[in-house]
Order: C-alpha cells, then sequence, then structure tokens
C-alpha cells in the first residue's frame, strides 16, 4: 500500500503554493494523484512511501500463519508495518481498536482504520470471499473525528442536468488531516429539516473520512438575529425561473452557463470520451476566455491552437497531446459519446447497453419509448427520459454538430455470425493500467463473445491484468483464475479478430 506520510504532503503543498498550485486536500488525494503521474521522475519527488501487506505464495514457501510470513518478507528487507500484532479473541482485538483510536493521530501517517485478518491462510479457501471482499479480513473504519464552525454563506451551484445544489461556506477549519470551507446541504429539504441559517455553529465530520459533511447546529450558540435560508426562485447564472420536482430543484434553461460548463466537463471525463488533458480547471478557463461555450466547440479547439499555446501554464508540446486526444476521442464506440451526452439517468452500462441495441445514434434518437423499455435494465422512466432528450431540438441540433465534425455515430460492437475463439463465452475483470482505454478493450473483446464484469468472484474465467493491479490481482489469484498480462491479451486479441474476420 503505497501512502504519503504528513511530512511529506506539508513539504508538497508548500512547493504547490509557492508555484500558484492548487493544493492536495489530504495525503490520499496527494499519493493517488501522485501516483497516476506520466512522469515518473514528478512521483519519485513526491515523497511516497510504501508498505508491504501480503505474500500471496507464502504457503507455498511453508508460512501457514500470515504474521510468518510477514515476519519472512521484513528479513527479506521489504518494508512492513511496525504497529501489526497477532492477538487471540475479540476482547484483544476490541483493546487494540482502542488503543490505535487514541493513537491515530500521532502516527506520522493518516489512518481512517484498521484491518482485522485470520493468521491461518490455510482457513482462506474455505472461508472464500463475498461478491466484493475475503472472508478472512474486514476493514473496522474509526469514527468520524468532529469539529464545530460557522456558516459564513450558503451559495447554491447549478450542475449539468440542472439540479440545484445548496452549499455551506465556513470559517475554514482542520478537519481530519485537511482544511474545509465548505459542504454541500444536498437540497432544500436538507437545509429546512436542520434547520440551517448562514450565521449558525454547526457539527461538521467527514463521511467515510472523506467527505466533508455538517451534523447539526449546535442551537445553543445560534446568534440572535438570525433567519431561516430561504431558496432561489430564479437561478443565479441565468436568471430563468427555477422548477421543483420532489425532493430537487432545477433550473431548466438549456443555455444555462453553469450547466452547459458542467455538461463539457462531464463530457470530456472519463465517465463520458475520456480525453486526456481535457480537465474540470482548464476546460474553466478555456469557458471563462470564450474559447469553449458547448460541446461541440471541443472539436473547433484545433483551430484555436496559436490562441492556446499563448495560454498561461499551457505550451506548445501540451497543447499538441490535446488536440491529438480530442482527435482520437471522434473514433471511440457510440456508447462513450451517449455516456457523456448527459442524457438524464443514461451512465457507462446504459449507454453501453443502448449503443449495441440500436447499433446507430440515429436509430436510437428516432426510436418509440416502448421499444427501449422493453430492453433489459431500462425500464420506463428512463425510456421517457431518454426519448424526451432527443425531442429537444437543442440536442438533435449539438448531436447533428457532433456528426458534422466528424465524430463517431455507430457502436463498435456489431452483431456477428458468432466464430469460436479464446474469449467466446467468458467472463473477464480488468485491473490495473493498460495502454488501450477500458472501454475500448471491453469493447474488443465484448465483439468477441466475451462478457465483462466489474468483479472478480469464482464464475470469473479471465483477469487481465495491466500495471499496478491490485486487490482484484490477489483475489484471482486466490480463486485459481486464469491471469492475462497486457502483451498476451494483444497477441490473443489479434488471434480471435483474424478468426472473426475469417482470415488465416
Amino acid at each position: 500500500e503505497v501512502y504519503m506520510p504528513k511530512a511529506a504532503l506539508a513539504k508538497l503543498n508548500a512547493e504547490r503554493k509557492k508555484a500558484g498550485e492548487p493544493l492536495f486536500a489530504n495525503a490520499r488525494n496527494a499519493a493517488a494523484g501522485s501516483l497516476r503521474q506520466l512522469d515518473s521522475a514528478i512521483t519519485a519527488r513526491r515523497g511516497l512511501e510504501a508498505w508491504w501487506y501480503f505474500w500471496p505464495e507464502a504457503m507455498k514457501f511453508g508460512y501457514r500463519y500470515h504474521s510468518d510470513a510477514t515476519d519472512r518478507m521484513t528479513k527479506l528487507g521489504f518494508r512492513t508495518n511496525p504497529e501489526r500484532r497477532v492477538v487471540e479473541g475479540i476482547d484483544a482485538v476490541l483493546k487494540y481498536v482502542e488503543e490505535y483510536h487514541q493513537k491515530r493521530a500521532s502516527l506520522a501517517y493518516d489512518i481512517d482504520g484498521l484491518v482485522i485478518k485470520v493468521d491461518d491462510m490455510s482457513l482462506y479457501e474455505t472461508l472464500g470471499y463475498t461478491a466484493k471482499v475475503p472472508r478472512w479480513e474486514i476493514a473496522y473504519k474509526f469514527p468520524p473525528e468532529v469539529v464545530t464552525t460557522r456558516v459564513e454563506d450558503i451559495v447554491l451551484s447549478v450542475g449539468r442536468t440542472g439540479r440545484v445544489t445548496p452549499t455551506a461556506c465556513f470559517s475554514p477549519v482542520l478537519l481530519a488531516g485537511s482544511t474545509v470551507a465548505r459542504a454541500t446541504l444536498n437540497n432544500e429539504d436538507y437545509v429546512k429539516d436542520k434547520d440551517i441559517r448562514i450565521g449558525d455553529i454547526v457539527t461538521l465530520h467527514k463521511a467515510g473520512d472523506v467527505i466533508p459533511e455538517v451534523g447539526e447546529v449546535v442551537r445553543s450558540r445560534r446568534p440572535e438575529g438570525t433567519v431561516p435560508f430561504r431558496f432561489a426562485t430564479v437561478c443565479p447564472f441565468c436568471h430563468q425561473a427555477l422548477v421543483k420536482d420532489g425532493v430537487n430543484i432545477f433550473c431548466v434553461n438549456s443555455h444555462c452557463p453553469s450547466r452547459n460548463i458542467n455538461n463539457i466537463i462531464n463530457f470530456s471525463s472519463d465517465k463520458g470520451m475520456d480525453i486526456d488533458g481535457l480537465g474540470e480547471v482548464l476546460i474553466e478557463t478555456l469557458f471563462n476566455e470564450k474559447l469553449l461555450s458547448t460541446i461541440p466547440d471541443i472539436y473547433t479547439l484545433k483551430d484555436k491552437k496559436a490562441i492556446l499555446t499563448e495560454m498561461d501554464g499551457l505550451g506548445e508540446k501540451s497543447v499538441s497531446k490535446l488536440l491529438e486526444a480530442i482527435e482520437k476521442s471522434k473514433t471511440n464506440d457510440l456508447s462513450m459519446l451517449l455516456s457523456g451526452l448527459g442524457i438524464p439517468l443514461v451512465g457507462k452500462k446504459t449507454a453501453q447497453l443502448l449503443s449495441q441495441s440500436f447499433l446507430s445514434m440515429e436509430a436510437l434518437a428516432n426510436a418509440d419509448p416502448a421499444r427501449i423499455a422493453a430492453l433489459p435494465d431500462i425500464g420506463e422512466l428512463t425510456a421517457q427520459k431518454i426519448h424526451a432528450w432527443f425531442a429537444d431540438p437543442g440536442n438533435r441540433q449539438m448531436v447533428a454538430q457532433l456528426k458534422e465534425l466528424g465524430l463517431n455515430m455507430e457502436s463498435l460492437v456489431r452483431p456477428t455470425v458468432a466464430v469460436e475463439n479464446f474469449f467466446s463465452g467468458k467472463r473477464f475483470v480488468i485491473t490495473g493500467t493498460l495502454s488501450q482505454s477500458r472501454p475500448v478493450l471491453t469493447a474488443r473483446l465484448e465483439k468477441l463473445g466475451a462478457k465483462s464484469s466489474s468483479a472478480v468472484s469464482s464464475k470469473t474465467d479471465i483477469l487481465i491484468a495491466g500495471e499496478e493491479a491490485g486487490s482484484k490481482l490477489t483475489k484471482a489469484k486466490a480463486l485459481h483464475i486464469r491471469i492475462i498480462g497486457e502483451g498476451e491479451l494483444m497477441n490473443l486479441l489479434a488471434e480471435a479478430e483474424r478468426l472473426q474476420k475469417g482470415e488465416n
């Protein structure tokens, strides 16, 4: 497990502050971001450290107990956590948990809990796995740290779907290792039920030790003169009337600037077209500079290369990479385009089903709601939302623009006469980092008759393991599932695709 010590985070944030770069909120985000760096020299400078926790093949070398195997790893030079301890009985476990609940703040690194593991590894196969995790170990999470702070303001934001979300702004406070100044208040009913007012003192904790969340108002400390918060009746960004739908309030103006910018962010993210280099900060900059205002504008940025190159933080090399990534995204599968368009209730899985069922954007756009609802796991509500989205003239115009700009509008997974190959009927899981994106690999594999799954189980036939594969790889080994690296995968794919095309 790779982590960033508290001292390394403080040093890194001091350097980023001096350089005018955004600070990392916590060590977990900093470590994850450092590992995702394409330039390994940057990762090497980040002060990351690691613990080795598990030796999957230890029993083959005569080590029955996890503790003995870990001791051996230590002697071999692997860095193992010195805080580990073997105990007997639940009372001893609870005592250890309480000890580290008190001790966690004094450690050189942040922890949000402990892992309690069966020491006898000969029992692992008998104990087995649930759909997601092994039964021979369990994570215990500490109760969240709670602080109090003052609500300085409540502001409204408008997301890509038009949903209006209230956010509390606080006097900055240190909470669970990071400074917190904002937290979502979910919706109007949440604010009313808790009667949260500007000026109130509230309790604050982190849900899952990550997301700041308001607990309760400290009524005994409420200042005189506070008034209940009243939701706006018009959008703070486009000034159109807001509409209540259930517990949520929406801006229904499809041209709202806040909705547009969030639509672009969603479209380019890994939830949609996965355009490398076109992240939230850059999109906001381009939007403010009026170089982007709608999704199709992404594909006209190539005409503004000279302007982009002159912008702060962008050089000729990074602009060229960005434009190459944008151009490459034009060939993405229809499912990625559908999940990026922001159609209500259409995520990756639904987009994939729609793409493979209708095969083209045109066929889906003209489909009757009953035809859409007949698909497995779709339902009438989703079908009506999809039909209504395509009935909107503005959305149809956007799709037409994207087609004109050269984006693929068809499914890359086409029904074909089944040809028996290595992947036929096999259930696969992908883990780790591979040179091709997961959606592209998944589309290629499913075209060959394989079935995608997100979790390793006894029903999994193949685990495709890239770099930095984690717990899925460990579980696959324990279940004796065939593991394929990227090199072998590419050879098998090439052979299977030749068979599919009828080539020798």
